[in-house]
């Protein structure tokens, strides 16, 4: 009790807190709505059979991120969307009486995607899915241990989605790949991200070169669909 007091009096201090009270509806309900969001996406993945489907995912990604400042954007984005989302979570109550402060929205979406991440990146290789789930636990433990005013973290998610829309508007001249299939934004993207910085660093290689060839054949197939080229 004295360890949920303290970390409810730090909450308060930091006025996090006041993401319950003292938020606009509009970004309460789009926080609250993450999640059912992202069930719809990871359903609509796993009837088409392509919810544990890496090469596919990460192709069908790559198709939509191919323009170099585009991607650039991208790589900074997406993982700050995901932490600040872990960040305003976690100005959320627990989810029960009793339960310790962490376990709280911010607890269930970190779940969600370490675990994910551990099964979907082994399919590469276990050190890339058991990294990538560490990266994500990393950054719902920052939120907790070192939280900052929900306002920050809502002034950075912001800027983030509104960076990647000017990124496929302006540079990629695409529509995101979440107007196709909600989990490639909401579940995928960072994923993809590391396995794109994982290739900066010289990993994965000759996968990232057949990958790259055949996103820009989906995306050659799409742009005859659509009466033009890309």
């Amino acid at each position: 009790q004295s360890d949920l007091l303290i970390y409810s009096e730090r909450m308060v201090d930091l006025d996090l807190i006041g993401f319950e009270n003292d938020t606009p509806t509009g970004l309460k309900v789009y926080m609250y709505l993450l999640m059912p969001i992202m069930a719809v996406g990871i359903l609509q993945s796993f009837l088409r059979g392509e919810l544990f489907d890496f090469k596919g995912q990460i192709q069908f990604y790559m198709s939509y991120h191919m323009e170099p400042v585009n991607v650039m954007i991208h790589t900074p984005c997406i993982p700050l969307i995901l932490w600040t989302g872990f960040g305003l979570l976690s100005g959320t109550t627990p989810l029960a009486p009793g339960l310790p402060g962490f376990v709280d929205y911010s607890f269930i979406l970190a779940s969600i995607y370490a675990g994910y991440y551990a099964v979907m990146g082994s399919k590469l290789s276990p050190f890339f899915g058991l990294s990538a789930a560490f990266w994500v636990i990393l950054g719902f433990a920052s939120v907790h241990l070192y939280p900052l005013r929900w306002q920050i973290y809502a002034y950075l998610h912001a800027i983030a989605w509104v960076l990647q829309f000017y990124g496929h508007g302006v540079h990629e001249k695409q529509a995101p790949a979440l107007l196709q299939n909600l989990s490639q934004a909401f579940l995928m993207a960072p994923l993809f991200v590391y396995f794109e910085v994982m290739t900066f660093f010289g990993q994965y290689q000759s996968l990232h070169q057949e990958f790259m060839t055949n996103a820009k054949a989906a995306r050659a197939v799409r742009a005859r669909s659509r009466g033009k080229s890309d």
